[in-house]
């Protein structure tokens, strides 16, 4: 069998297609002239229905038209009325007969009493059977005239088509019905009305369908209409389709006629006129033959002088992946011509691949600026690198390395800056790599770094902090200093033992969470916290979703003058109503956004939401200062200033001196100087800040002195214990003094008693809020709370003198060993387990501390360490005999020599407090004089 070429292939198709072609015109031209006709035929169908219509409608017309001048014979008229039959058969049958002029086959006058009252008509056949089923026929209650065609069946099984009009007799006076005229004609008998509509229409036979009964002219195409209707299948009568039967074709149509709410159907049949296009099929035929005769000429010229020389061409082609590139040879013939350049272009192809393939290599598996591999080929390696590891049993480490603040600096000096220190990062990374470890950039700043043996846990962390160390150095660039910092993420093979992917995102997941815990160092990836950061991420995304549904709220606790009782404002706390878990809040998912781009979202709807809220009471006549809590992560984004102007902007009726921002004093601030300077711009604007939970960070001091705020808030820790732990009330009096000193507003969280708010007065501190205050409440419980607060009395004055007498430290130290005491007799008396903090804790640090530093001079206070030591002494013997078992009894013998020890040590307590008296009474003497 030949081999297929290029021309034979192309002549065959060009004279496939144009055989195909002449085949397709002459089936074409047959089929369009058929369908000329045939559609043709339809219009003529439906033209001959418009006909039939028309002159069915006229000749019901006219019977309608005689029926009526019937009816407007007065004299049968009053013969109905008055019930004498003589006198209206006479009008009807002989006096109206001249008038009839034969148009009604029967006629049937009846009354209410008597359906076939008065009878007649014209008809020749089955008269008296038409007048009985005439007389029975219904006809509409209202109105004065009905016209319906009806299929009457003879006596002897023949269906006749007859058209009945009913007109109705009434009475003048009263308009009640008296009688009815029924007036039938036998359509299916009158072959004038056949001709009539066969002669206007042109058509062979003729038919019409009422009730499913189909009534024919008497003519032979009118009994080939009923022999072709009974063999085709059921239909609906309404359809427009058309059959062919020997020669001619037969349709149906349906008449909607003026005169008649009923729709009939009409039959009817024309001859074919089917035209054949014989002529049209030999002169394609003969056109399809000369078209092979030429294309087989067409293919031998072609063969020649085209296909051969293009089938070397594509053998000399088909060598070229085998072996080196190499020219092509020019055949002969064709040195000038298409063929001829088309080789030559091949072969100029041919030299500029030759040239950028090795360039192309290189773009497909090394980074472009850098010269390191890039992703592609990071992969091969690892996955080498794998096969090697798995062989010789020697670990390897996968390191992902991403720079912090690299898009600060590219944005602010530009990319060119940019990518110039990405090549000095890059240079030292190299310069810190093995012979067999390899670079890799992803992209952006993001690298890898895949070392090989790397066997010594020492070993490795020397390298990786060697190569933080590396980065961090600060580059010089165009007189530029520039410093960056990088967070690392490292997996180890085969510890982790996956894919080369796999473990890529591995160590990328491993490097965000060096991101999170500080960046400038490396984390070393866990697959516990691997799920646990998962999870994180997941409910981040359901907070995000959250936000997005109107999930959260704001409830707001309100702040209030101590002293004068006076409500001085309210700080927003965020509250998720969770359609599972319900009304959440913020100690459940609020440690979440730490560090998530939605901490900054969030902050944002507190602040809109709270600002608009102020409106809102403003318009309601209640002005109130918001404060807000606002993250360090928040606070140091680009353009956070910038947004609290514009958010302060949509408000214009408010004072800006109304909000207040609350920065966490716990919150680690990446850059204080940043922070500072941005605290310092949002107060230009009216706006305030303050520190919150002051005292529990560890650096207070620090914070207070950089960040410029208006306000310092008590931590709620030390207010709660306050009344039992003197340290605790220590560290609240110099908060209050620190404030004081620097002129700070000072306000107490988490006051929850009365008595709490006293001591605060005491100390100095007039602003407060927590439980005992009000609860955190809707924004719309909040106007009435205030008015009923503002109703009653500050119950403060009963509780300033209630046991916060005298020595306020002594008072609330005897009180708290009180309180110790009262639970270690309760747990060793009452309870199965050991008590814990025998030694109390809380009073020997503050007997070394504050206590010491206050009355260590008094000899009463060296004394009290003594009880205090005995107490101990008899408490640890009870605990002893209750470990070992001892009875009530025995533990009962211990308990009077206890209580004595206790009462020396409340002695002591009372002698320091009468000698703290005297001495405070000798000072106001001194400063008197």
């Amino acid at each position: 069998m030949a081999r297929r070429t290029l021309i034979t292939t192309i002549v065959a198709a060009l004279g496939g297609g144009m055989v195909l072609f002449s085949v397709l015109a002459v089936v074409l031209t047959i089929q369009g002239t058929r369908q000329a006709t045939l559609s043709e035929l339809q219009r003529g169908f439906d033209r001959s229905a418009a006909l039939a219509t028309l002159i069915l409608d006229q000749e019901i017309e006219g019977i309608q038209r005689m029926s009526h001048e019937i009816m407007r014979l007065r004299p049968l008229q009053q013969a109905v009325l008055e019930g004498r039959r003589d006198l209206a058969e006479h009008l009807l049958l002989r006096q109206a007969q001249f008038d009839l002029q034969g148009v009604f086959d029967g006629l049937v006058i009846s009354r209410e009493d008597q359906a076939r009252w008065v009878d007649g008509g014209f008809a020749i056949y089955r008269r008296e059977a038409l007048l009985d089923w005439l007389s029975h026929q219904h006809e509409q209650q209202d109105g004065l005239a009905d016209t319906r065609l009806h299929v009457m069946v003879d006596g002897d099984g023949r269906p006749h088509l007859v058209l009945v009009v009913s007109r109705h007799f009434r009475d003048p006076d009263t308009g009640r019905r008296l009688g009815s005229l029924k007036g039938a004609v036998v359509l299916s008998d009158r072959l004038s009305l056949f001709n009539r509509v066969r002669q206007a229409a042109g058509l062979e036979g003729l038919g019409w369908m009422v009730d499913g009964r189909l009534f024919v002219g008497p003519l032979p195409a009118d009994a080939l209409i009923m022999d072709v209707w009974s063999r085709l299948p059921s239909a609906d009568p309404a359809n427009d389709r058309s059959v062919r039967e020997a020669s001619v074709h037969i349709a149906r149509r349906p008449m909607s006629l003026v005169t008649l709410d009923q729709v009939p159907v009409m039959v009817m049949s024309v001859a074919d006129a089917r035209a054949e296009a014989r002529v049209l099929i030999t002169v394609m035929t003969l056109l399809a033959t000369v078209i092979v005769i030429v294309m087989s000429g067409l293919l031998l010229f072609l063969t020649r002088f085209v296909a051969l020389p293009l089938r070397r061409l594509a053998e000399q082609a088909r060598q070229l992946p085998v072996g080196p590139l190499r020219p092509l040879t020019t055949p002969r013939f064709h040195v000038d011509d298409e063929l001829g350049q088309l080789v030559n272009a091949f072969n100029d192809l041919i030299r500029r691949i030759s040239i950028h393939q090795h360039e192309l290599d290189r773009m497909a598996h090394y980074d472009i600026l850098t010269g390191v591999p890039n992703r592609r080929l990071l992969a091969d390696r690892i996955s080498q690198a794998i096969a090697r590891a798995r062989r010789n049993r020697s670990p390897l480490a996968i390191c992902y390395l991403d720079l912090d603040g690299f898009k600060p600096i590219n944005d602010r000096f530009g990319h060119a800056m940019g990518d110039r220190l990405l090549l000095v990062i890059a240079d030292r990374l190299k310069a810190l790599l093995r012979a067999d470890d390899t670079l890799a950039r992803l992209g952006g700043d993001e690298f890898v770094l895949l070392f090989n043996n790397l066997d010594d846990a020492n070993e490795a962390h020397s390298l990786f902090e060697r190569m933080l160390t590396a980065v961090a150095e600060p580059a010089i660039l165009d007189s530029v200093c520039v410093r960056l910092s990088a967070s690392m993420g490292v997996t180890f093979f085969p510890r982790d033992d996956h894919d080369a992917d796999t473990l890529i995102r591995h160590a990328d997941q491993a490097m965000y969470q060096a991101k999170e815990a500080g960046k400038n160092r490396y984390a070393v990836f866990d697959l516990d916290q691997s799920l646990r950061h998962q999870s994180r991420m997941e409910f981040i995304k359901s907070m995000a979703t959250a936000l997005q549904d109107g999930q959260f709220l704001l409830h707001y606790q309100p702040r209030v003058d101590l002293v004068s009782g006076r409500v001085t404002g309210a700080e927003a706390l965020l509250r998720w109503q969770h359609p599972q878990r319900g009304f959440l809040l913020p100690g459940s998912f609020l440690g979440e956004l730490n560090g998530s781009e939605l901490e900054s979202q969030v902050g944002r709807w507190v602040i809109e939401q709270a600002l608009w809220q102020m409106a809102n009471w403003k318009d309601q006549g209640l002005h109130l200062h918001i404060s807000v809590n606002v993250s360090a992560d928040h606070l140091l984004e680009p353009g956070f200033a910038d947004y609290l102007e514009a958010a302060l902007a949509r408000h214009p009726q408010l004072p800006r001196e109304s909000l207040e921002c609350e920065i966490l004093e716990t919150a680690t601030f990446s850059d204080l100087y940043q922070a500072g300077s941005v605290i310092a711009r949002c107060k230009k604007l009216g706006v305030r800040f303050a520190l919150d939970d002051f005292g529990t960070g560890y650096s207070s001091l620090a914070y207070f002195r950089s960040l410029p705020v208006d306000v310092l808030k008590v931590d709620r820790s030390f207010v709660m214990d306050m009344l039992e732990d003197p340290n605790d009330l220590d560290i609240v009096e110099s908060i209050v003094g620190l404030a004081a000193t620097f002129n700070k507003e000072i306000i107490a969280e988490g006051v929850e008693s009365m008595e709490q708010a006293a001591c605060l007065i005491r100390l100095g501190c007039r602003h407060a809020q927590g439980y005992g205050i009000a609860r955190p409440m809707s924004p719309e419980a909040l106007p009435a709370w205030i008015r009923q607060w503002s109703k009653r009395p500050p119950a403060l004055a009963i509780h300033l003198g209630e046991g916060l007498q005298g020595d306020l430290n002594l008072t609330v130290a005897v009180r708290g060993y009180q309180r110790w005491f009262d639970g270690m007799m309760l747990s060793i008396q009452e309870t199965h387990q050991l008590p814990d903090d025998l030694f109390n804790t809380r009073f020997v640090r503050w007997y070394n501390g504050s206590g010491s530093a206050r009355y260590g001079m008094h000899e009463a206070f060296a004394d009290l360490w003594a009880a205090h030591a005995r107490v101990h002494e008899l408490l640890l013997s009870l605990a002893e005999h209750k470990r070992d078992g001892a009875m009530p009894p025995q533990l009962h013998a211990l308990l009077p020599e206890l209580q004595a020890a206790r009462g020396q040590m409340l002695a002591c307590f009372a002698r320091l407090e009468r000698r703290g008296a005297v001495g405070e009474e000798m000072s106001g003497r001194r400063r008197s004089l």
